[in-house]
């Protein structure tokens, strides 16, 4: 869990793939393991008791670049769920 800069707690799912071979790494998160993860979310924030002003869950994503497979292209898109 992490706290952006406006006090929104954020969720972040992170996932990388190693080459495009495999697909595109934004289709591996599908709407019931956003649903969880929402639902975590919430959880989470009614016990810690956390100060915040709203709830949202990230997506980070990796993918080697096709140009140079030694460097990573990070994509974030924020609130997926």
């Amino acid at each position: 869990m992490a706290l952006d800069p406006s006090g929104v707690l954020v969720a972040v799912e992170v996932r990388a793939r190693r080459s495009s071979r495999t697909g595109v790494t934004e289709t591996t998160v599908d709407v019931p393991h956003v649903a969880r993860m929402g639902r975590t979310l919430t959880t989470y924030a009614s016990e810690a008791r956390t100060v915040h002003r709203g709830l949202r869950v990230d997506l980070i994503t990796l993918m080697p670049l096709a140009a140079d497979p030694s460097r990573w292209r990070l994509r974030r898109t924020p609130g997926i769920g």
